[in-house]
């Protein structure tokens, strides 16, 4: 069984050097769960309240070369059997995309201008979800052996500029569809920076909040991010959600059942949010689902 899971994931693992990769940032220990979601927390040594990390996420950004996008994509391969991998409940490679469907050439409404140039370069993630940290410690332990001599040849093989850079991440307050769709989801993300010492006001205001997004048509799953790693860009929290396609986010986004996101920004940012979206390549689901 190890050495199937191999292909597939020593290309995730391997070309981002996972294996070697050190976690920098909060440690959140003595989980306690309450009654009630809004309840859910972990306390921290200083005496702090953070929400429970209910998964663990684990991102790799690439900037893949001009005219190297379907090279990279078949990169990839079709083998599927990193689904059987203990402890990951999910993972997809995602195509990021701009504000401006391609094929109607209408701008979304989300936005009113055109990012067909992305000003960091990251046209790719990979995106993993795992029950917690250390199943995904086990996890690279699993293949850290067969890699050895296979990840230095994904790397090269990889048509992009400069290696990928990692993101990993505290995955709290999961809501998913009774049905998720099993094709390759639209998913968008909002990129928050939240000051310090409003972490815990910000995450108990979006506990808080009253989500609709069960009611959404083709709405899939929702998770807010925390980073666990000191932050290469500025972002230390992600609000990411996933629906069957663009237009389904678009219906979700006019209606009213949006308004009440206001609720959880207030003077809690230091600057404006940042939204990102991306068309899933392919997906693949652990024995458990999401």
């Amino acid at each position: 069984r190890r050495s199937a899971c191999v292909p597939a994931l020593v290309l995730w693992l391997g070309s981002s050097k996972f294996l070697s990769i050190g976690f920098v940032g909060p440690n959140v220990p003595g989980y306690t769960r309450s009654e009630g979601r809004s309840a859910v927390v972990a306390r921290r040594s200083e005496g702090g309240d953070l929400l429970e990390g209910e998964r663990f996420i684990v991102m790799n950004r690439f900037r893949v070369k001009e005219g190297a996008e379907e090279r990279f994509e078949q990169r990839w391969g079709k083998d599927r059997s990193v689904a059987g991998l203990d402890g990951l409940r999910w993972f997809s490679l995602l195509r990021r995309v701009s504000s401006t469907p391609k094929s109607t050439g209408a701008l979304s409404v989300v936005f009113n201008y055109d990012d067909e140039q992305f000003e960091d370069d990251y046209t790719y993630v990979s995106l993993g979800v795992w029950e917690n940290k250390g199943a995904f410690s086990a996890g690279t332990a699993q293949t850290q052996e067969d890699s050895a001599s296979f990840a230095s040849a994904v790397v090269k093989g990889f048509p992009t500029s400069g290696p990928p850079k990692p993101a990993l991440w505290d995955g709290m307050l999961l809501e998913k569809a009774q049905e998720a769709a099993k094709a390759a989801p639209f998913i968008v993300m909002n990129r928050f920076t939240v000051k310090p010492g409003s972490e815990e006001e910000f995450e108990q205001r979006w506990a808080k909040r009253e989500s609709k997004l069960q009611e959404a048509k083709g709405f899939q799953f929702f998770q807010l991010l925390r980073r666990v790693q000191t932050p290469d860009d500025d972002v230390n929290y992600i609000s990411m959600s996933a629906w069957t396609d663009r237009s389904s986010f678009d219906q979700w986004w006019s209606s009213k059942s949006f308004a009440n996101m206001a609720q959880v920004q207030g003077n809690l940012l230091e600057s404006e949010i940042v939204r990102y979206f991306y068309e899933g390549v392919f997906v693949v689901e652990g024995d458990k689902g999401l």
